[in-house]
C-alpha cells in the first residue's frame, strides 16, 4: 500500500459494480484486502457492511453465471 492514490476515486471505483478488484489492482497496484482495508478506514460502518453484501453478491452472480 506504499503507492501514492486519490482515496476518493479508489472509494469511487470500488463502489462501481462494473469495475472488479483486478482492475483496481492493475491501475493502483492494490490488493482486494489492501482495498478492502482501505474503505473499512474511510467509510462509515453501515456503508461498508453494505458494500461488502453487495461486493459477495455480484461475486457469486458471476460465478453462477460461469457455470452455464
Amino acid at each position: 500500500m506504499s503507492n501514492k492514490f486519490n482515496t476518493h476515486e479508489l472509494i469511487e471505483r470500488a463502489w462501481c459494480d462494473k469495475t472488479d478488484f483486478e482492475a483496481i489492482s492493475e491501475t493502483e497496484s492494490l490488493n482486494e484486502n489492501d482495498v478492502k482495508k482501505i474503505l473499512r478506514k474511510n467509510l462509515k460502518k453501515r456503508s461498508y457492511v453494505l458494500w461488502r453484501k453487495r461486493i459477495a453478491k455480484i461475486k457469486s452472480n458471476k460465478k453462477l453465471s460461469k457455470l452455464f
